[in-house]
């Protein structure tokens, strides 16, 4: 039944853009700030209770629905709201195409679309001049969106059903809240980043492994180890260094070559082979009846 629901979830992942604004990032982000100003003179916001005060709701919402009526009509209830939020919190914007796009981009010489679309697989991230360089941050931001929006809710949708994927999606908000220049003071931060990466670590790190199986698994090691020694955000380094060492990126820019384009599509394609690693896992467990 999982299994049924990730695949028809990556199916309308990507088909639906536009048609449902909820899935969209920004607006859960916005949604995010109106809660802050709703609850910022209480004094609830500053420390864990502000956490707490967004994640609770939902997560009780589905948990208590996901109890009551998980086993009605042989688990369909449970299968179709698994379905629904999955649908969610992959968001809006399919990663391949945003890969094509920047190759298009890059393969005609638009410089403007090309960082366009490069801001829209690493925001927040402030892009190089030199089109090698962004184009080695870019597919760094793509392999780490990948692993936190697509893998790790994936995964805790498979360990705990329709509340992981609440669980998790609602942490990844917060880390992403928690980011922001108008975010709230230090205590929040803290705990925002704290509940995200005890969340994402394993996922991120089977992510991880499965680029090393679908690319170069010893490369995609080195490729973690190397940027854990230079970057302080080991969560960074797990994805972005295992999936730029996957995909035999040189480590300096000027090696890169002219043809930054089959960069691009490799990076494209050895996503696409992570995402085939991940469903054949998970058709072994559940022939296995190890997840339903």
């Amino acid at each position: 039944m999982h299994l049924i629901a990730i695949i028809v979830a990556l199916w309308l992942h990507g088909r639906l853009d536009g048609y449902l604004p909820w899935r969209d990032e920004q607006r859960q982000l916005r949604a995010l700030e109106r809660v802050q100003r709703a609850v910022a003179g209480s004094g609830l916001w500053s420390g864990p209770l502000g956490v707490l005060v967004v994640l609770l709701p939902p997560l009780l919402l589905v948990g208590l629905v996901q109890w009551l009526l998980g086993g009605w009509m042989l688990g369909i209830i449970e299968l179709g709201l698994g379905l629904v939020l999955l649908v969610w919190a992959l968001g809006e914007g399919r990663i391949d195409r945003t890969l094509d796009r920047l190759d298009r981009a890059i393969a005609v010489g638009d410089v403007a679309a090309a960082t366009e679309q490069a801001r829209r697989l690493a925001p927040g991230v402030v892009l190089p001049e030199d089109l090698r360089a962004q184009v080695r941050v870019t597919l760094g931001g793509a392999f780490q969106r990948g692993g936190d929006t697509v893998f790790a809710a994936i995964f805790w949708f498979l360990l705990l059903g329709p509340v992981g994927i609440v669980l998790y999606r609602v942490s990844y908000l917060l880390w992403r809240f928690s980011a922001r220049a108008a975010a709230p003071g230090a205590g929040f931060r803290r705990h925002a980043q704290l509940l995200f990466l005890v969340l994402a670590w394993i996922p991120a790190r089977l992510t991880a492994l499965a680029f090393g199986v679908a690319g170069s698994l010893g490369d995609a090691w080195r490729g973690w180890q190397q940027l854990r020694t230079k970057e302080a955000d080991h969560h960074r380094a797990v994805l972005q260094g295992a999936g730029l060492g996957a995909l035999r990126m040189p480590a300096d820019d000027a090696d890169l070559g002219p043809d930054l384009e089959t960069w691009v599509q490799e990076a494209r394609q050895l996503l696409f082979r992570t995402l085939v690693v991940w469903l054949v896992v998970v058709a072994v467990l559940t022939l296995a009846g190890w997840i339903s």
